[in-house]
């Protein structure tokens, strides 16, 4: 079974969370936390909505 976009775009977003974090890298901390945010809302939503 093929992955769905969600959990490509969430694996993408923790995998650039844990390099930023391991380079230290505040503003890409910061990018990858607001992506994983904005795909939560998005599939909360989506939910909601299909209710």
């Amino acid at each position: 079974m093929a992955p769905t976009t969600y959990a490509v775009q969430m694996t993408a977003a923790e995998t650039a969370l844990k390099l930023a974090r391991d380079a230290g890298d505040v503003a890409a901390m910061l990018a990858a936390l607001a992506t994983i945010t904005r795909l939560v809302r998005q599939r909360y939503w989506a939910a909601k909505l299909a209710s």
